[in-house]
């Protein structure tokens, strides 16, 4: 019975191992994953920014029909 309760706890810790090991990996992943979308969302935002050329933008005058 002994024996059979070390075998039961070894399986245990090997499972714990994998879902330690799968749930590190997941938050790797999603901490690349809200990086990249971080990145870009500033990316665009000083990139609209940057932007000048409506800046200058006059309206086109008006031409008289008479």
């Amino acid at each position: 019975q002994l024996e059979f309760m070390k075998l039961i706890e070894e399986q245990n810790l090997e499972r714990v191992q994998k879902l330690q090991r799968v749930r590190r990996n997941n938050l790797m992943t999603a901490g690349c994953l809200i990086a990249s979308v971080v990145g870009i969302y500033a990316y665009s935002i000083w990139s609209v920014k940057q932007e000048k050329f409506l800046d200058d933008f006059d309206e086109p005058k008006k031409v008289n029909a008479n």
